[in-house]
């Protein structure tokens, strides 16, 4: 190919290509040798050489809907809850578990993600009993490109996944080299974002405040709102879910790919309020 021009897996920004297709690719490569390494980094304590080679991979987990396909009692909690969450990653080996919500290109806050995290535990929670996991150790973990501090849970960075994979993978195959080339080109577009200090945004307390304040927004042409869950998580949402929040963000600049129209919000919301 000598056309001038880019290639699609080089502009490519979605948060799925990095987590349902290039990590994957590298944890499971060579009898899961990268999740071998990925385990101690995050839970840093333990006896990982008496683990079974029993490996699980599960992407764009829906504990719920998932479960409620086959379980009669995870039905109903379905049909109560509906969706609660949506966890990028369920890792296990053994008798160990890191539950994964991934951010490349968006840049939520502490906040935004630790809300995120916390109904992936409850969705969790909540299902566990139905399951055949029994004595597990199970970490929620944020993965980003910058590092989190929480009490909640733990933070690694897509860097730490490069970083190890290229010293897991010395003689790399081809499609082990096009995974690392991919992931850290990546990586080095998503760590040059927009200074957050150029963004001028007003902050709402709650989406009622929001709602009533919304022909002034729409006037001034303050058309976007920071949802850092993003748009199919938005379609999600509960009522309860959206008056939950602790505040939003709206602005006149679509900050970045996790700015949402805020159209979009108030379509949910009326959609939501008509079922009522």
């Amino acid at each position: 190919m000598t056309k001038s021009g880019y290639k699609f897996d080089e502009v490519a920004r979605s948060e799925r290509y990095y987590t349902s297709f290039i990590l994957p690719l590298l944890l499971t490569h060579d009898n899961f040798r990268l999740m071998k390494e990925l385990f101690p980094a995050i839970f840093k304590r333990g006896n990982f050489d008496k683990l079974k080679d029993d490996f699980e991979i599960v992407t764009e987990l829906d504990p719920l809907r998932d479960g409620s396909v086959n379980n009669a009692n995870i039905k109903k909690l379905y049909d109560d809850n509906k969706r609660l969450a949506v966890p990028d990653l369920f890792l296990r080996w053994d008798n160990l578990i890191v539950v994964i919500e991934a951010k490349f290109f968006t840049y939520p806050t502490d906040e935004e993600i630790s809300f995120q995290i916390s109904k992936q535990k409850a969705a969790i929670d909540l299902v566990l009993p139905e399951t055949i996991y029994n004595k597990v150790k199970i970490v929620f973990c944020a993965l980003t490109i910058n590092p989190i501090k929480s009490k909640d849970f733990e933070s690694i960075t897509w860097k730490l996944i490069f970083d190890l994979a290229s010293k897991v993978f010395k003689s790399q195959p081809d499609q082990i080299s096009y995974a690392l080339r991919i992931l850290n080109d990546a990586i080095i577009r998503a760590s040059k974002p927009k200074n957050p200090s150029n963004v001028h945004f007003k902050k709402y307390n709650s989406l009622s405040e929001l709602i009533e304040d919304l022909p002034k927004l729409l006037s001034k042409k303050e058309f976007y709102f920071g949802f850092s869950e993003g748009e199919d998580e938005l379609n999600n949402m509960s009522l309860s879910d959206l008056n939950k929040r602790s505040h939003y963000r709206v602005s006149n600049e679509k900050f970045t790919d996790n700015w949402l129209s805020i159209d979009q919000l108030i379509k949910r919301y009326i959609e939501l309020n008509s079922k009522k």
